[in-house]
């Protein structure tokens, strides 16, 4: 079955790109319902039309394998999660970005026994697709494609200069908001020894912290602990094949029977790494008190 996705690997970008195309278009019109979910979050009906769109032409490619996604009934995805083989998609990453005319992505991931084996991770707006399993990824934007680059064992590992530039970290949106959380992040951080302000910490809505560290353009991103699997082990083989350290505590779909994925920290650098996974478990223990 994996050679069999490999094979279709430009059918499914399609798929993505046309879906994304369509959604663009939706958005602009802005002429869509809204909704709100049980857990307060919110859901238009372009996220339950892009799903089914993405659904129908997997269908066509592939038969019965099923999707797991954000918008099936948590019964669903539970039979879904058994299945050897399954895709995993978020139809619109960043709905409430979405809603106010932003970017956002659509996440799809091929698992294999509950682990994503290939993604794909497309930004409509940025008209960037991003691409592969853990040894390869590539990013395709405006037509031209070309590998991601892999960090170096020495700056993966090797101790890093604390004070020789500004550190520069991603979190989320609703995260940046919280001016009590982003004061202790920035504190937290400069106590570790490193060159970090206000002006290191930038704000990304859904996967968008991927495109910017695939990029070079930051240090590290933090996806906070309200995360789900289809918001971040899509993520997972695009960070293995760039040799980024990561931290997660659920790296398989549907890990201790749900699906909350929880904090997931990216970074070049083992060091930093550590740091972070530090600030995050004191910041979770306080909260706690």
């Amino acid at each position: 079955m994996l050679e069999i996705i490999k094979d279709k690997i430009e059918d499914i970008i399609s798929i993505l790109e046309n879906t994304g195309y369509y959604l663009i278009n939706q958005q602009e019109k802005h002429e869509y319902k809204t909704f709100t979910k049980e857990d307060g979050s919110m859901l238009t009906e372009l996220d339950i039309a892009s799903e089914l769109l993405i659904k129908n032409e997997l269908k066509s490619l592939f038969g019965e394998i099923k999707v797991l996604s954000e918008e099936n009934s948590k019964l669903e995805n539970e039979q879904i999660a058994k299945e050897k083989f399954c895709f995993l998609l978020d139809p619109i990453d960043g709905t409430a970005y979405f809603n106010k005319g932003k970017d956002f992505t659509i996440n799809l991931a091929f698992c294999i026994d509950k682990k994503p084996i290939i993604s794909f991770i497309h930004s409509p707006k940025q008209k960037t697709i991003i691409f592969g399993d853990s040894n390869k990824s590539f990013k395709r934007a405006n037509g031209k494609t070309t590998p991601l680059i892999k960090i170096s064992q020495k700056t993966k590992y090797s101790a890093i200069d604390k004070k020789s530039r500004l550190l520069k970290i991603a979190i989320g949106v609703h995260n940046f908001a919280n001016k009590a959380f982003t004061s202790k992040l920035i504190l937290d951080i400069q106590k570790c020894g490193y060159n970090f302000s206000p002006y290191g910490l930038t704000a990304f809505s859904a996967m968008e912290k991927l495109f910017s560290f695939a990029n070079n353009e930051i240090d590290a991103f933090w996806s906070t602990k309200l995360c789900k699997d289809w918001d971040v082990l899509p993520a997972l083989p695009i960070v293995n094949s760039m040799n980024a350290c990561y931290y997660t505590k659920n790296p398989i779909l549907f890990n201790n029977n749900n699906f909350d994925s929880g904090d997931f920290i990216v970074a070049r650098n083992e060091e930093l790494l550590k740091d972070l996974v530090k600030i995050m478990e004191n910041i979770e223990n306080e909260a706690v008190k």
